[in-house]
């Protein structure tokens, strides 16, 4: 898999089906930093049993991150490498220190988006939740090579956005349900349980 990588911090780009019809019941508070689950009628191949990571969502439209659907490993080396740090500025890689690649969404790809816990924070990070962070410097790679990284880190490649008012229409037809943004969701090391325990914790309307 060839992988050209550029660092995401997006909104407002368009996925997805139409906008919501007048009158359809729109999401009560903003979701950044928390987690969009998938419907199992939810049939959309590039979505169906994803768990999502919302990191903008406002007036200009939405935009998050699939959380459980991991593509290949890529050695921390070899991302500090395409992500352009110098080779100099890292210890040799041993094949052993690795990250997960995940399917982040279907809008721009070759896009690649570092999510990581909050005990890392750099001059580009931007906290998602308290537990929760992402970072806009490739510096970031550098670091966790010579472990002063995050202890929890989600690397993706793509994203999914909306354009206002999208994703409202989508939770209003029942396409998802919303999660808080649990950190052992997000980080898990078990990807394919992830839509299940999120299932497992899905609110009972009373």
């Amino acid at each position: 898999m060839r992988v050209m990588v550029g660092l995401l911090i997006a909104v407002g780009l368009v996925v997805g089906p139409d906008r919501p019809p007048p009158g359809a019941a729109v999401a009560p508070a903003p979701l950044a930093g928390r987690l969009l689950v998938a419907e199992p009628k939810l049939a959309d191949p590039r979505f169906v049993h994803t768990v999502i990571l919302m990191i903008d969502h406002g007036p200009a439209g939405a935009l998050g991150v699939v959380v459980n659907r991991p593509v290949h490993q890529i050695s921390i080396d070899r991302l500090a490498r395409l992500l352009g740090q110098p080779a100099d500025d890292r210890p040799p890689a041993d094949g052993a220190d690795a990250v997960q690649l995940s399917y982040g969404g279907p809008v721009e790809p070759n896009r690649l988006t570092i999510v990581h816990s909050a005990d890392y924070r750099g001059p580009a990070t931007r906290a998602i939740t308290d537990r929760i962070a992402v970072t806009a410097d490739p510096a970031l790679v550098a670091d966790l090579a010579h472990g002063r990284g995050p202890a929890h880190l989600l690397v993706t490649l793509g994203y999914a956005g909306w354009a206002p008012g999208q994703l409202e229409g989508e939770l209003a037809r029942g396409d998802w349900f919303v999660l808080p943004g649990y950190p052992d969701l997000v980080f898990a090391d078990d990807a394919g349980r992830v839509w299940r325990d999120a299932l497992a914790r899905r609110p009972i309307d009373l």
